[in-house]
């Protein structure tokens, strides 16, 4: 996860432009999970991610969001765009120092990301630029989004090993050919497998 505080070096007007960039796109994202779900969707409706070019650093594609992944993360995109909602509408003054604040536009944004497959970084922020993201860091950013200590990446190809297993960032894939990755619930080093008590 990209740790909050690099969003300390981002000036007030990114930071309050962006939060109001992200909580509208995640309400477009809510819209257009409702039409789909309720049979509405029209042909070309599709929110299209095209953050405003003086805020971010580097270049976003324009690109249409993942559905599955938008089903998936629903519920947390609605409850982290509640959390800005102040921010958005210029109730609450936007504090670059507020730790709290950062943590919040931070989840929101890597939502964002995850489901539209995007990096968005902010000007003067310490992180890699905009840009496409590759399916890895999709599925590792996805993972830590959904569960904190997901960490196994199930390798299936006969020419695969993983030489860690706790840590999905830091998981190693070897092998030349590497047919399908996924990620899911695991058990820390710490917790090992309960056992069936003997009658």
């Amino acid at each position: 996860m990209i740790e909050p505080i690099s969003l300390t070096a981002v000036g007030v007007f990114a930071l309050t432009e962006g939060i109001k960039f992200l909580y509208t796109e995640a309400g477009e994202l809510l819209k257009h999970r409702r039409a789909s779900k309720e049979g509405e969707r029209q042909e070309g409706s599709e929110p299209e991610l095209r953050p405003p070019a003086d805020i971010v650093e580097g270049a976003v594609e324009p690109t249409h969001p993942n559905d599955e992944r938008l089903e998936r993360l629903a519920d947390e995109l609605k409850k982290r765009r509640g959390a800005l909602i102040d921010y958005a509408d210029d109730v609450e003054a936007v504090d670059p120092s507020d730790v709290a604040l950062l943590k919040e536009v931070d989840e929101l944004r890597r939502l964002i990301e995850v489901i539209y497959g995007q990096r968005i970084t902010f000007k003067g922020e310490n992180r890699e630029p905009s840009g496409p993201l590759v399916e890895n860091e999709v599925r590792a950013m996805e993972a830590e989004i959904v569960d904190s200590e997901v960490g196994v990446v199930e390798v299936e190809s006969a020419n695969a090993s993983i030489d860690q297993l706790t840590d999905v960032a830091g998981a190693k894939v070897h092998g030349s050919t590497v047919g399908k990755v996924t990620i899911g619930p695991s058990r820390t080093k710490e917790e090992p497998p309960e056992e069936e008590e003997q009658p």
